[in-house]
């Protein structure tokens, strides 16, 4: 398991990161569908070894797309054991206590976002295609609505993700867009 260490000085504030040894989490690997059981039995070890009740948890099913949920006790529960129950999105906030969200990458980044004054709490999952869509922008727009959150007393933190120098493309879709030609470079076949 992985912590960021600039968020475990707000003791009102759990996150995990799951490591290979947890096993695979997520249903399908490159559009291969793996053995649901398997998936939910080291789901629920990994729990169990973090202390987090896995009813407590809302889990979504990712679309690489810009739509944000607000997690309530409700949906306690959902995705976590059924991916078809996930809810679709590519991020979530909340500000209910003892309500836990779960959010699987690969190479994508796992971004939260915590105001320690009002409880609120947003993980967001960051590709290029949510990158392009201004998902962290419109998730802090997103808590500032829900919850009035004083801008300036938002924490924000990266998770685990791959780095530029992990894989280059050999025809990203976002070679001619200037936002990326920092990020990419073009190789020789």
């Amino acid at each position: 398991m992985y912590q960021i260490p600039g968020l475990l000085k707000f003791p009102k504030l759990f996150h995990a990161f799951s490591t290979k040894r947890d096993g695979n989490m997520a249903n399908s690997i490159s559009g291969r569908a793996v053995k649901p059981k398997s998936v939910i039995g080291n789901r629920k070890r990994f729990f169990k070894k973090i202390n987090v009740d896995s009813g407590k948890c809302v889990g979504i099913y990712l679309e690489g797309k810009d739509k944000i949920l607000e997690a309530k006790p409700g949906r306690s529960g959902i995705g976590i054991v059924d991916s078809d129950s996930s809810l679709r999105a590519d991020a979530l906030v909340t500000n209910r206590k003892n309500l836990y969200l779960f959010l699987l990458t690969a190479d994508c980044a796992p971004v939260i976002f915590y105001d320690p004054t009002k409880e609120v709490l947003g993980l967001a999952h960051v590709g290029w295609e949510c990158a392009d869509l201004e998902i962290v922008v419109k998730l802090i727009d997103k808590i500032n609505k829900l919850y009035r959150a004083n801008l300036e007393d938002l924490i924000v933190s990266l998770g685990p993700a791959a780095r530029k120098e992990s894989y280059i493309k050999k025809k990203p879709k976002q070679k001619n867009d200037l936002k990326w030609q920092n990020f990419i470079q073009q190789t020789t076949d």
